[in-house]
C-alpha cells in the first residue's frame, strides 16, 4: 500500500505543476480536426507559412489577450497578435472562445484532482495512525 500512496503523492505534485503552468498560458485552446481543419486554414492562409500540419492553437487572455500561439505537429511553434481590423483573425478569435475550452478550468479540475489525492492521502495515514495505537 506504501507504494500506491507514493504513487499518488507523485501524481498530485505533476497535476498542481500541470495546473500552475496552465494558469500562466492564460487564454483558450483549441485541438484542431477535420470538423474545424478547414475554417482554420481559410483563416491562417495568408498570415502563416504553412497551414497543413497546425495541431493545436491557443487564444491568450488577460495579460496575453490578442495572443494567438499556433502548434505544429513538429514542435514548431508561431505567434500572431490579434489587432483591430483584422476581421478574419477576429472571426477565428470569436469561434476559439465559443468551441474551444478554458485553460482555467482545466487548471482547476487539476487542482481539485491533487486535493482530492491530499485528502485521501491524510486520512489514510490519520487511520492507520488510529489502528497503531490500539
Amino acid at each position: 500500500m506504501k507504494r500506491l500512496n507514493y504513487i499518488l503523492v507523485i501524481i498530485a505534485i505533476i497535476s498542481v505543476i500541470c495546473a500552475i503552468s496552465l494558469f500562466n498560458k492564460e487564454g483558450y485552446a483549441i485541438n484542431i480536426s477535420s470538423k474545424n481543419k478547414e475554417l482554420i486554414k481559410e483563416t491562417l492562409n495568408g498570415e502563416i507559412d504553412n497551414t497543413d500540419n497546425i495541431t493545436k492553437i491557443i487564444l491568450g487572455q488577460g495579460w496575453n489577450s490578442g495572443k494567438l500561439t499556433i502548434y505544429h505537429s513538429f514542435g514548431k511553434k508561431e505567434t500572431l497578435y490579434i489587432t483591430e481590423g483584422m476581421f478574419k483573425l477576429g472571426e477565428l478569435e470569436k469561434y476559439i472562445k465559443e468551441n474551444g475550452h478554458n485553460l482555467d478550468d482545466i487548471g482547476f479540475v487539476l487542482i481539485g484532482i491533487s486535493s482530492l489525492i491530499t485528502l485521501y492521502l491524510l486520512g489514510y495515514k490519520y487511520i492507520n495512525k488510529n489502528k497503531a495505537k490500539r
